[in-house]
């Protein structure tokens, strides 16, 4: 729903908790911000395309267990419309494809709202979702299933909806 999103989920975690951050290349532009967030475990990822090096650095965050958080959607999305373009949220396959490269275990979080400071915020974790596929690495539809199943997991569990169809399974 934020830009905002990252920072309440890791502070919502154990100090112990190794947490990197997938987040877009814009909020790397600002070079005090770009060393901020990199600190704090972020690495930008380009969203007009296959971002090569940002798949290979997720892929090895979690190969050196790291949990790795990743927005499905990869832009800022209220009420299961995209800001941007208002489209229904459509997830990206990427998500998928890095969990199923790594062996991951996918576990869906719903961030709430709008942010305000001083204001709680909830947060829903979901159960964990081990993704099912064929071969070695599922196909290009099955990646989407996977990412498409997600998004909605993490939309149900705020009781929201994508594209004005309720979440539900």
């Amino acid at each position: 729903a934020s830009n905002w999103d990252p920072l309440v989920l890791a502070t919502a975690l154990p100090m112990d908790y190794r947490l990197r951050v997938m987040g877009k290349e814009e909020l790397f532009q600002n070079p005090i911000l770009a060393w901020v967030i990199r600190v704090g475990g972020a690495f930008p990822v380009n969203r007009g395309g296959a971002d090569i090096q940002a798949v290979k650095t997720a892929i090895q965050t979690i190969q050196s267990g790291q949990n790795l958080l990743i927005f499905p959607e990869g832009t800022t999305v209220r009420n299961g419309i995209g800001k941007a373009d208002g489209l229904p949220a459509h997830a990206h396959s990427g998500a998928a494809v890095i969990g199923v490269r790594t062996g991951a275990i996918l576990v869906p979080v719903f961030v709430d709202g709008e942010k305000r400071t001083f204001h709680r915020t909830r947060i829903i974790i979901g159960q964990p979702y081990t993704p099912v596929y064929t071969g070695r690495r599922g196909t290009a539809e099955e990646m989407q299933k996977i990412a498409d199943d997600l998004l909605r997991e993490v939309y149900a569990l705020g009781g929201q909806q994508v594209g004005g169809a309720p979440l539900c399974k």
